[in-house]
């Protein structure tokens, strides 16, 4: 049985402006899946809640971490077909960065808010223990379990495109 290896490869993020905010590029050989994700709009902004200055990340179309108390954070999600009986692993083949120094903390986020809950009842803290020497979250991407549906295997690639240093400010 052949293994099959995803590989993911991360751009530098480029300032181009698209409406997604990002594009993914796929494309496939006998042995392995490749994924381009390169950010194409975001902006860092500040947002004032209750005389306390946050900043957070603008990035459109994404879904945002949700630990409650830790920094909310956009991140990408794309689902992929898969092979109908191959095993898959994720691999990044190379990663580039850029450090930004944060003037303020990022907008933390509230946790899960359920439909029978006022969101404007919910307030912004930051959770002491999110205050750490480690980037949040830790992993750049995550592959799902594999999943069918109807004659179709496929399994989901989470990128977090953006990690935050708390101790430091630094994104």
């Amino acid at each position: 049985m052949k293994k099959i290896i995803w590989v993911i490869l991360f751009f530098t993020v480029t300032l181009a402006y698209a409406e997604k905010g990002f594009k993914t590029q796929y494309s496939e050989t006998d042995t392995s899946y490749q994924i381009d994700f390169v950010l194409t709009n975001w902006d860092l902004e500040v947002k004032n809640i209750d005389n306390i200055l946050y900043q957070y990340i603008s990035f459109s179309n994404s879904t945002k971490t949700n630990k409650k108390g830790w920094a909310e954070l956009p991140f990408i999600s794309a689902s992929i077909q898969l092979p109908a009986q191959k095993n898959v692993s994720l691999r990044i083949l190379s990663s580039e960065y850029i450090e930004v120094q944060l003037e303020y903390p990022l907008l933390p986020s509230r946790g899960i808010i359920y439909r029978n809950q006022n969101p404007d009842t919910i307030p912004y803290r930051i959770a002491p223990e999110s205050i750490i020497d480690n980037f949040y979250p830790g992993d750049l991407t995550v592959m799902e379990e594999p999943f069918i549906i109807r004659t179709v295997r496929g399994t989901t690639v989470r990128v977090f495109p953006f990690q935050y240093l708390a101790k430091e400010q630094t994104t």
